[in-house]
């Protein structure tokens, strides 16, 4: 009798554990804090340079408002998707200014004309809520 009494405890002390995990997990109690972002909006596009898609360039959008930026990496066909963090799609509504980054450190094989390097290079565009907010850039010069 003793021996049941035991695994009784036992077994309602395992139900009582694994009801407060369940219970913290659905409640959303995770270890990351929750994130408090301004409104976003998916941003995707593709990157043209030279009348060739343009891979491995980093696509950077600057809020002139509220907010962070957002980056996307482009692929082999020069498409990206901006992240507004390691794990949140897209981007800040409003007007951004737009700067691109090559990964390649050699500048004279770069794709990309110097004047879009910067951040002050006069491109901007307007990320809004009713979108779509796909952008095509087709960058010409040196």
């Amino acid at each position: 009798m003793r021996k049941a009494s035991m695994k009784r405890n036992q077994l309602t002390a395992f139900a009582t554990l694994l009801l407060a995990v369940v219970s913290v997990t659905l409640v959303g109690g995770g270890c990351s804090p929750s994130k408090n972002f301004p409104e976003l909006k998916e941003v995707s596009g593709v990157l043209i340079a030279n009348g060739q898609p343009a891979p491995e360039v980093s696509v950077v959008f600057y809020p002139q408002g509220e907010g962070g930026a957002s980056r996307g990496t482009t692929d082999l066909e020069g498409k990206f998707q901006l992240m507004y963090d390691r794990s949140t799609k897209g981007a800040v509504l409003g007007a951004h200014r737009v700067k691109f980054l090559e990964m390649s450190v050699d500048e004279s094989k770069s794709r990309i004309p110097r004047k879009y390097t910067r951040t002050d290079n006069g491109l901007t565009v307007e990320v809004t809520s009713d979108g779509p907010n796909e952008f095509v850039f087709d960058l010409k010069g040196k």
